[in-house]
């Protein structure tokens, strides 16, 4: 079934074009599952020893902010929520 899909036909021939940048910048995405990202590297041709590099380097800054945010102030969150509804009010204006 999974040889026979297009897509995924599609998938393994971009990720054998970029190795493992496809993965890199994925999982900097923070909307995309990383069940998903691994499972569709497990099913094309990218190595384990590229997929775990790529997985390492781009899960290391987000696990530094959150230990950084569980240690932080209350002020800290106001202020990153601020930061949040001022961006998305600009972002509405925009549009």
């Amino acid at each position: 079934m999974v040889a026979s899909s297009d897509r995924l036909k599609e998938l393994d021939r971009r990720i054998e074009e970029h190795d493992a940048i496809i993965v890199f910048v994925l999982r900097l995405v923070p909307l995309v599952s990383f069940d998903a990202i691994s499972y569709a590297a497990g099913l094309s041709c990218l190595s384990f020893r590229r997929f775990t590099v790529a997985t390492a380097l781009c899960s290391a800054p987000g696990t530094f902010v959150f230990v950084y945010l569980c240690g932080a102030s209350p002020g800290l969150y106001a202020a990153l929520g601020a930061l949040a509804v001022a961006a998305y009010a600009y972002y509405r204006r925009l549009r």
